[in-house]
């Protein structure tokens, strides 16, 4: 039996995975299917011999509020979340990191309840269209309360050459998306605390909301890059950036953000909190974007993709349709100069090369080719056919292929299967490009070059099954 995953770095990706990087990861794809049902009402109830079956005619509309909110904020937060879990080392993880994402998925719940709470009024304003009733505010609070409380404790855990399964470059965009989700919130409650009264409800959560939701693109923009840097990593097995660099590209991507709290010093009516934000996103995102993308398409050139790797050749398709959509998303935000519809068009290129990014990488999430858990499927599944249909087979061992001792995931991999199995996990089958040459051209490792070390790995591995 092997452990075998499809990425050049060998990782069994599934089996290192925390538990809380799984709930983060399942709540921002469940808010997807959600979101998708909320669209299918909205186009179910306009049928002629539906809609005067609905007595609320806000009904359909405050289903639009909650779809375009677990679309995109549940979505990509609960996605950096699961980002964040998998940045610390495994050990790292304690109770906190498992309460968040439950807290969260309640705070989604009340949010969908918030749909059905009779004569609430939608308010479709930018950025973060509201519910405005007290139910789905009540869980917009909770839901982003609980990612504040996750990063705010997952920064507390530092990150480590050695620890945590995301390579160390991509380490460093997920703690900025962190950050930028904190400073957030702060930019928040500046922006409530310099609120002035009697505002319509249109405005006053425009206003309220129109700094924090600038300073969440950032977020959106780390997050995307981190994940770049990731499927770059796992499709060629290297690095793109070293730690000390990544972390100057995002410091640099983060840092004049961090003004955002002090804008709101006149007020939130103020053209300095107005246009600042807006000049704020327009040159401080774009630059070090460029960076690494340059970078990222230099990396691809160096190490081209092995004919016959379909998960290289996956991971790369997925960093060109996020990256290509980004370039679309600048050269609409370029041509922007005044309030047209360029502004959706820039808006909705740029989220979908963050949804692209991330749902290409959250494959390795959410679908592992194998992990620890189907190991420990398979086996309980031997011991019941041995107990009810007196089956006589046994298990000759467990064997990691594609292994990379130059690779933390590698490590991490092995660990966890030592741990879990023991003396089952048989020597490991060493990455090799030679034995992918075998498959492509139908011959054997012994035919190809009988003294390479996979060959004599295998030959040890024949030895032992023949002792049995």
């Amino acid at each position: 039996m092997t452990c075998e995953s499809t990425d050049t770095t060998g990782h069994c990706l599934a089996a290192g995975l925390p538990p809380a990087a799984r709930l983060w990861a399942w709540l921002s794809v469940g808010s997807l299917v959600i979101a998708g049902l909320l669209s299918l009402a909205v186009v179910i109830g306009r049928l002629p011999w539906i809609s005067p079956l609905i007595a609320d005619p806000l009904f359909f509309k405050r289903c639009l509020v909650v779809h375009v909110n677990l679309a995109l904020l549940v979505w990509f937060y609960a996605f950096l979340a699961a980002l964040g879990v998998l940045r610390v080392p495994l050990q790292k993880t304690c109770l906190a990191s498992q309460i968040a994402p439950a807290l969260a998925a309640a705070g989604v719940v009340t949010m969908v309840a918030g749909a059905f709470a009779p004569g609430a009024q939608p308010v479709l304003a930018n950025y973060i269209p509201v519910i405005d009733h007290p139910v789905f505010l009540a869980g917009l609070a909770i839901f982003f309360g609980a990612v504040v409380i996750h990063f705010f404790h997952n920064l507390t855990a530092p990150a480590t050459a050695n620890g945590g399964i995301l390579p160390e470059d991509a380490q460093r965009g997920v703690t900025a998306a962190g950050l930028a989700i904190i400073l957030a919130a702060a930019t928040y409650i500046s922006s409530r605390a310099a609120m002035p009264t009697g505002l319509d409800p249109k405005t006053f959560f425009e206003l309220s909301a129109w700094g924090a939701g600038h300073v969440l693109q950032v977020a959106n923009v780390c997050g995307m890059l981190s994940v770049w840097l990731w499927m770059l990593h796992r499709a060629t097995g290297r690095p793109v950036l070293t730690a000390r660099s990544a972390g100057i590209l995002f410091g640099a991507l983060l840092a004049p953000h961090l003004a955002a709290p002090l804008l709101t010093a006149r007020g939130t009516q103020d053209l300095l909190y107005i246009n600042g934000m807006t000049e704020l996103m327009r040159w401080g995102l774009f630059p070090i974007v460029t960076i690494v993308l340059l970078l990222g398409m230099r990396h691809l050139r160096l190490y081209p993709a092995e004919k016959h790797d379909m998960a290289a050749r996956a991971l790369r398709a997925g960093f060109a349709a996020s990256a290509s959509l980004i370039v679309i998303g600048f050269a609409l935000g370029s041509m922007i100069r005044e309030s047209t519809t360029l502004i959706p068009a820039h808006y909705h290129a740029a989220l979908g090369a963050v949804t692209a990014a991330f749902m290409a990488g959250g494959k390795s999430i959410l679908v592992p080719q194998f992990s620890a858990e189907v190991v420990s499927k398979v086996l309980r599944m031997m011991s019941i056919l041995q107990e009810r249909k007196n089956w006589r087979g046994n298990l000759l061992g467990i064997l990691p292929t594609f292994f990379d001792e130059q690779t933390r995931e590698s490590k991490a991999t092995m660990e966890i299967l030592k741990e879990k199995f023991d003396a089952s996990v048989l020597p490991p089958i060493h990455r090799s490009t030679l034995l992918r040459e075998c498959a492509a051209e139908g011959k054997t490792i012994f035919e190809m070059d009988e003294l390479c070390r996979a060959a004599k790995q295998y030959q040890a591995l024949t030895q032992h099954v023949m002792k049995f």
